[in-house]
């Protein structure tokens, strides 16, 4: 009821004009707390707006394609690096795991864009390892079958005969080693 509309029309006032007033009132008003929380809601909403715009601000000349084109290229070149990091390093375990007295010359002599790296397995790698063994055994140690006589697997050979007495021409391991190796050259 609005007994405010009794004290405005006095004797005027019937029930039918407190249910009309009521009924428009009602289309064109809200409630107080009504209002008071969309208001509310209102300044929270604004002051979102204006704090995203302070921090849109701080990005304002950027060049937002350039950025993400820049993010790409390092990322690619990252994982490009970060996969020759992981094959040179599975080269490099592989070759010592074979035994190579020098990994770097080693891996001179190897096709190394030919190796692929799978997981962890190296692709291309082994024929090229095992061509290289027969090609240059030096590069490798050899498995000592015959260790030497007090058991540490040195064996030391200076070339020359053991046993009762020596030649009569002075010889060493070198001079001897190399007369073998070049049985037609006369020293």
């Amino acid at each position: 009821m609005l007994e405010w509309l009794k004290t405005i029309l006095g004797d005027h006032y019937t029930e039918d004009i407190d249910k009309q007033i009521s009924a428009e009132i009602g289309k064109g008003f809200v409630a107080r707390a009504d209002f008071n929380s969309k208001n509310d809601e209102l300044k929270t909403a604004n002051d979102t707006i204006k704090g995203l715009q302070e921090a849109a601000k701080k990005f304002d000349g950027q060049d937002v394609e350039g950025l993400k084109n820049q993010l790409s290229t390092l990322q690619t070149k990252y994982d490009t690096d970060i996969a020759a990091v992981r094959k040179a390093s599975a080269i490099d375990i592989a070759l010592a795991n074979s035994k190579a007295k020098n990994g770097k010359a080693a891996r001179a002599l190897l096709d190394l864009d030919a190796v692929k790296l799978d997981g962890d397995k190296l692709l291309g790698f082994d024929d090229q390892l095992e061509a290289l063994k027969k090609s240059d055994p030096w590069l490798f140690d050899a498995t000592d079958t015959n260790p030497g006589q007090d058991g540490t697997g040195v064996h030391v050979d200076t070339g020359a005969e053991h046993g009762q007495g020596g030649s009569a021409e002075p010889s060493d391991g070198v001079t001897a080693a190399f007369a073998a190796l070049n049985p037609d050259l006369k020293l």
